[in-house]
């Protein structure tokens, strides 16, 4: 059972990434080139094993290889600093997503004991894919 709990949850991190850069659209967040991208979780996993934060797309940015790795507010560099120039950026553009996310970014986040239903994760993260493709003008 532990390893289909896995396989499940590893899809749920493939249609994660795959919704932040539909949303992304081949620009990263933080240099705005358009460049191939890598999906980022602006709160780590390792801060969080909810799946209502792990897997919410609001959750994420798509990235540059240098802006994910090696710019000074990379981060995985910096990620003070790049909590800093991402809210800057939402703030004046995606105020309600910055609400949504400000939260848990300066607090411990408890531990997720709880049940996950990776199953049912999945199935509304392809639902909200399909809903993202469309919008981007292409339906997986």
């Amino acid at each position: 059972m532990k390893q289909r709990r896995n396989a499940t949850a590893a899809e749920c991190d493939r249609l994660w990434a795959q919704i932040v850069l539909a949303r992304a659209r081949g620009r990263c967040y933080l240099c705005k080139r358009i460049l191939p991208l890598e999906a980022h979780h602006i709160i780590f996993r390792s801060q969080s094993s909810d799946p209502a934060i792990r897997f919410d797309p609001d959750f994420g940015v798509g990235l540059c290889v240098d802006c994910h790795h090696h710019a000074p507010d990379a981060p995985h560099v910096n990620n003070a600093r790049f909590l800093l120039a991402i809210g800057t950026w939402m703030v004046d553009r995606e105020r309600e997503r910055w609400f949504k996310i400000q939260p848990f970014l300066f607090k411990a986040v408890p531990p997720f004991y709880g049940p996950a239903d990776y199953a049912e994760t999945a199935r509304r993260l392809r639902e909200q894919l399909r809903g993202e493709g469309c919008r981007a003008g292409t339906i997986p």
